[in-house]
């Protein structure tokens, strides 16, 4: 009988150690269920991307600044704070962040993110293509008519020196499209005459049927230039270009000629943009009301160089017009 007791109590306790951890298990589940993990900041940034185009594609950057870390976190505990399943109704519908909008943090979280990653795609994506956008005007003064100067040459034995000025005028309206400063500036551009100073020479190899040329180049972009048509942006930029042209005859005769060339081209240059007390304003929306905004006051410096190297052979030909020359 004592041995049967025993063995019945040892039973219960099985059954009531197994039964506590069911129902913990059980219940964990459950809760899991009700109650999602936090969610990160680029787990959230990544769905409300939807309704910002600003932020789409900075979301690694936004997660190092810690401003914004910090605005994260007080946005977090605050619509924590009003019911643990806010969070998940706002991941499954961002959009509803802005029923807590007339909160501080959350609006800061909102438009201090639009405003820095503005400023981001300005410096990375916008700066590439001002960059092109000005080798492109320099690079016309040398490859085109599309310019009006003033050019010097004197000859030698050997060759000719020159010496030439130039001030490009407006290239083909290529209009970058979009809304803002950064675009308003890039169109700009096109409209800016920018001075080309540059010293050439063509040397005739004596008896052998080619000629060497050689060009030294100088473009200055101070930003007094720039301030006429860009008002908004300080801009200063310089550029440097240096070329070799190998010229080799292949037919000549009274009236018509056939060479192969072969130009090198070597260009430098750099672009500076200073944002000096821009304000910048964005709206963030609150829910059945009317929308409402953050304003930024902001200095922003940011700067480019570029170094390019190219080679362009081609074949040329044509007619000679042949002068009379009196006997």
């Amino acid at each position: 009988m004592f041995n049967t007791v025993i063995y019945f109590n040892k039973i219960s306790n099985f059954y009531v150690i197994f039964s506590i951890i069911l129902y913990s298990f059980i219940s964990y589940n459950l809760y899991a269920q009700n109650n999602n993990a936090k969610p990160t900041f680029e787990e959230f940034m990544n769905k409300y991307s939807v309704y910002d185009k600003y932020i789409a594609g900075d979301i690694d950057f936004l997660a190092k600044v810690p401003s914004i870390q910090k605005l994260w976190g007080n946005t977090y505990q605050y619509i924590e704070n009003l019911g643990s399943s806010n969070w998940i109704a706002i991941m499954k519908d961002p959009s509803k962040i802005y029923r807590y909008t007339d909160n501080n943090d959350v609006a800061l979280l909102l438009g201090a993110s639009s405003g820095l990653a503005y400023l981001y795609e300005g410096n990375i994506d916008k700066m590439n293509t001002l960059v092109n956008k000005l080798k492109r005007k320099i690079n016309m003064n040398v490859a085109s008519g599309d310019n009006y100067g003033l050019i010097i040459p004197l000859h030698y034995p050997l060759g000719t020196i020159g010496l030439s000025t130039y001030v490009n005028f407006q290239l083909p309206d290529n209009k970058i499209e979009g809304i803002g400063y950064w675009n308003d500036m890039l169109n700009a551009l096109d409209h800016i005459p920018i001075p080309y100073i540059q010293l050439s020479t063509q040397i005739n190899c004596w008896t052998a049927p080619m000629s060497i040329g050689l060009r030294f180049a100088f473009a200055p972009g101070f930003k007094d230039l720039y301030k006429p048509f860009i008002e908004d942006i300080e801009v200063d930029s310089i550029a440097y270009h240096a070329g070799l042209d190998l010229k080799f005859f292949i037919y000549r005769d009274k009236y018509f000629f056939v060479d192969t060339r072969a130009d090198f081209n070597f260009d430098m240059g750099e672009i500076n943009l200073n944002v000096a007390n821009k304000k910048l304003f964005f709206e963030v929306p609150i829910e059945n009301a009317a929308n409402s905004g953050v304003l930024f006051n902001s200095s922003t410096y940011m700067g480019g160089k570029w170094t390019s190297f190219s080679l362009t052979p081609k074949i040329t030909g044509g007619f000679k017009f042949q002068e009379k020359v009196p006997i």
